[in-house]
């Protein structure tokens, strides 16, 4: 039946969810892997493509739902809780086929410690670039720790997974707004590319 589907369209039209995420996570994958009660491998599929799935989890606006294809038989799939789901009922076995590549002896900063800043840091981390992340709060995690009610964002699950993130191996330079005015006199921290995150605070 999708023989008529122009190849460039063919994700569109047959996994809307997908097409509609911005994170392009494979949902179908993970939602059988769920279904089959393997909460592990869900967990690993989203992982693929966001460093932050059970914050996600929680406040996720979750286009993918309004599009969903069992909407057309009684209603949408609850996407976004059953990433949740599987992001509570893991046990972290996804570690150990993560891999880093080794250190390229290149450094970078990164300004702003919100979901796009920590986001960078994880993949920089992953190619092996050692990462300096600056912010002019106390505490990593931008909009999501100051912005979010904790009823909605727990402070438990926002700390694990920064510190999933950070356990890569990141130097972490909170409450340095003056960094920012003094950028051209501390650019001996890193070489070459320096990593601007605009953030809400900005």
């Amino acid at each position: 039946m999708d023989k008529g589907i122009k190849p460039q369209d063919r994700e569109k039209e047959l996994l809307p969810c997908v097409a509609s995420c911005p994170a392009g996570i494979n949902i179908p994958w993970y939602l059988r892997f769920v279904a089959e009660g393997r909460t592990n491998e869900a967990y690993a599929v989203i992982r693929q493509n966001v460093p932050l799935p059970g914050i996600l989890g929680r406040v996720c606006v979750r286009p993918c739902e309004s599009v969903c294809c069992r909407g057309l038989v009684n209603e949408p799939i609850s996407i976004c809780a059953i990433k949740r789901f599987a992001s509570d009922n893991q046990v972290g076995s996804w570690k150990s086929r993560m891999i880093t590549a080794p250190s390229t002896g290149k450094k970078v900063a990164v300004i702003g410690s919100g979901p796009a800043g920590l986001t960078a840091v994880f993949y920089l981390r992953k190619l092996g670039r050692d990462v300096a992340l600056f912010d002019s709060n106390l505490r990593a995690g931008g909009m999501m720790r100051y912005g979010i009610p904790r009823y909605r964002l727990p402070d438990d699950v926002l700390d694990k997974e920064i510190g999933e993130i950070f356990s890569l191996g990141v130097d972490f330079q909170p409450n340095k707004l003056s960094w920012f005015s003094n950028i051209s006199r501390n650019m001996d921290r890193c070489a070459t590319p320096v990593v601007l995150r605009m953030n809400c605070f900005s």
